[in-house]
């Protein structure tokens, strides 16, 4: 029983917590009631006596707004689906005894009608220890020994890997950092960031390695979130395409052109050409790469190929 939980469990539902008997139980709460920790109170529904702990009567005056774990609840609906279940359960919790500190412990803070609707979800249960062992290396500055399994391949790579930041991407954590010398002075590898999928390191080991000098550039105004050198893409979209293109931001600099049949053309900088054709492939016939030209020959290629398959 939690004297900051909305929650009033039955007996059998604390035996079961405990894994003990419903007597144990029983003399369990006698004996905390009894030491005045806290007022058990018994709560009569229909059949069954519920148990829950008094809320103290006096507790430390904390600037807790309910709108605002409210608004916690709702992003932890959100992500729901992509956090590991002790990550998970840890947070609900959390959220629950913040509620009894807040400016109107009346007002519920949990929110049962938002949830996350995805095509596909990828489990990150099996990943829980390597998701806590990267955040700690990013905190700590500290470099990384990885075994990933990259998409495409059946073996497992090895790097010694400083990682930079966690993000959010498409359902999916990435990682996004370095590939840095396995010896000596810490240094990139490789003029460009590398990215890698959460679920897809298979161990990661801290090392005792300082990745303190390092920085990732500065290019997330640009469309993905592969990076790469920086190049001027323009697109047109049809009107069925439209709406959907001009209700977001694809980048900082984007500049957005619409004509009188209703089609919409987009003007972006990217860093990353194959992430650029992925986007525009995915809106098929509604949408026509423009500029480069480099691309867009090379996207005609991919068409063509495309083309043979289905003939």
């Amino acid at each position: 029983m939690d004297p900051f939980s909305s929650e009033s469990p039955t007996l059998s539902e604390l035996a079961r917590e405990l894994e003990c008997s419903k007597q144990s139980v029983s003399r369990l709460i006698d004996q905390v009631d009894s030491a005045k920790f806290g007022r058990i109170i018994k709560e009569h529904s229909g059949k069954q006596v519920r148990f829950r702990m008094e809320r103290p009567s006096r507790l430390p005056k904390l600037p807790l707004d309910a709108s605002a774990l409210r608004d916690l609840s709702l992003c932890r609906a959100f992500m729901l689906h992509m956090m590991p279940p002790e990550m998970r359960e840890k947070l609900g919790r959390t959220l629950g005894h913040s509620a009894a500190y807040a400016d109107r412990p009346e007002e519920s803070v949990s929110v049962p009608y938002a949830h996350a609707a995805t095509k596909a979800r990828i489990s990150f249960e099996a990943c829980e220890q390597v998701f806590k062992t990267v955040e700690k290396a990013i905190q700590r500055h500290a470099v990384c020994s990885l075994k990933y399994r990259p998409m495409g391949r059946d073996t497992v790579s090895e790097y010694d890997f400083a990682p930079m930041e966690l993000i959010s991407y498409h359902d999916s954590f990435i990682v996004s950092g370095w590939i840095v010398t396995s010896m000596g002075r810490v240094e990139p590898r490789y003029p460009n960031p590398t990215i890698l999928y959460l679920h897809r390191i298979e161990e990661a080991v801290p090392t005792r390695r300082s990745s303190a000098g390092l920085a990732l550039p500065s290019h997330r105004k640009s469309f993905g979130i592969f990076g790469g050198d920086p190049f001027r893409a323009v697109v047109r979209f049809d009107a069925s395409a439209a709406d959907y293109v001009a209700d977001r931001i694809w980048s900082e600099d984007q500049e957005i052109a619409r004509s009188d049949d209703g089609s919409l053309t987009l003007a972006m900088t990217c860093t990353n050409e194959q992430e650029l054709l992925s986007f525009v492939l995915g809106f098929g016939k509604s949408a026509e790469l423009l500029e480069p030209a480099g691309l867009r020959d090379s996207l005609r290629h991919t068409l063509e190929a495309m083309a043979q398959r289905y003939a």
